[in-house]
């Protein structure tokens, strides 16, 4: 009979990434909802369909920027030191990623 390693059932975010989950959902709603209508009206006042509207870029260098100064831009890349993000592991970061996923400019 072949044993069934129970962690493979623990689904949960991890209580280490719970801040950071906390942090990625105010951001979103703080700073990349209040600007989403915005971003896709002036879709139709581009020039052409594969240019950028110059306030499109407002917004999003704006959206950048927040999330920069929160810790939040990459926080999933490896820094220099070979130190893996935020230490986040792939079922914490599915999670985040999901909300993320709600809010089209900030995935």
């Amino acid at each position: 009979m072949t044993t069934i390693n129970q962690e493979l059932f623990q689904l949960a975010m991890s209580e280490e990434a719970r801040p950071l989950m906390d942090l990625v959902k105010k951001h979103c709603e703080e700073n990349i909802a209040p600007i989403q209508q915005e971003f896709y009206d002036l879709h139709n006042e581009k020039e052409d369909r594969w240019s950028w509207h110059p306030r499109q870029l407002e917004l999003l260098e704006g959206a950048k920027d927040k999330a920069r100064e929160l810790g939040l831009w990459n926080f999933f890349l490896p820094d220099n030191d070979g130190n893996i993000g935020e230490g986040l592991t792939n079922l914490d970061y599915a999670y985040i990623a999901d909300d993320l996923g709600k809010y089209p400019l900030a995935s």
